[in-house]
């Protein structure tokens, strides 16, 4: 009832309430925060592939279509 009338699926507010949500956004956060490091750290000259190759150094799990939309 309360999904209904909010007008979200049952998905979303059970990730929601799982905390599944927060976890997403602050994996996007901390990829965003690497992403710009990398950058910087080699001059702003490495682009979406070499990026996604320091990227795969660490844990970070990602789609490279992802990464190049950020």
């Amino acid at each position: 009832m309360m999904c209904r009338m909010l007008e979200i699926s049952q998905n979303s507010y059970n990730n929601w309430q799982s905390g599944k949500s927060l976890k997403r956004v602050n994996c996007k956060k901390n990829m965003e925060i690497q992403i710009q490091d990398i950058y910087e750290k080699h001059k702003q000259r490495y682009g979406s592939p070499r990026i996604a190759e320091e990227l795969r150094k660490t844990e970070c799990w990602f789609q490279t279509e992802r990464l190049q939309n950020i």
